[in-house]
């Protein structure tokens, strides 16, 4: 499996006069591989005004990103490949000890529990999923991320466990 990069799209976010909101996606013909889009924020900022002149809306936000694919995608064939499966993580935000931040892995492998049977089948291991965790972690040189509102989050205390959601898809 090679994760390769795609195409470059924008999706714009549009609302109306009722607060509903609608969103287009674009897609990129250029597709610049040296990490330079200047030329693709341009393109889009033209875009953007004909959007404008065309639409009683009001452009709310928009996004560019890059689109990377699986180029080997196969379906996983692991007993708990199973999109319904999560594991479910909570960890204190950063200098607010009155908020916590909530990640949710779905299909998690089996390694990120206590035990393979038992008790400890359904109760995340903190240690296995520390490095996952830094990305978000203040002070961490991983922490290339934030959590919601822009927060990041503090490795203590960190819980977790086994959870199901319902699905009619199979």
């Amino acid at each position: 499996m090679a994760l390769v990069q795609d195409h470059f799209e924008a999706v714009v976010t549009l609302v109306d006069k009722g607060g509903n909101v609608t969103t287009r996606t674009y897609e990129f013909i250029d597709n610049p591989t040296d990490g330079d889009i200047s030329d693709l924020i341009t393109q889009l900022n033209g875009l953007l005004v004909q959007i404008q002149l065309m639409s009683q809306l009001v452009i709310k936000k928009y996004t560019v990103a890059r689109v990377g694919v699986n180029d080997a995608f196969a379906l996983p064939t692991g007993d708990g490949a199973e999109a319904e499966a999560h594991a479910i993580i909570t960890a204190p935000i950063h200098a607010n000890p009155f908020k916590s931040a909530t990640f949710d892995i779905p299909g998690p492998e089996n390694a990120l529990f206590a035990a393979s049977t038992g008790k400890g089948y359904n109760v995340v291991n903190p240690a296995n999923v520390a490095t996952y965790l830094s990305f978000f972690t203040s002070g961490d040189a991983n922490n290339h991320f934030t959590v919601s509102d822009g927060e990041t989050i503090d490795q203590t205390d960190v819980a977790g466990k086994r959870t199901h959601s319902r699905s009619t898809k199979g």
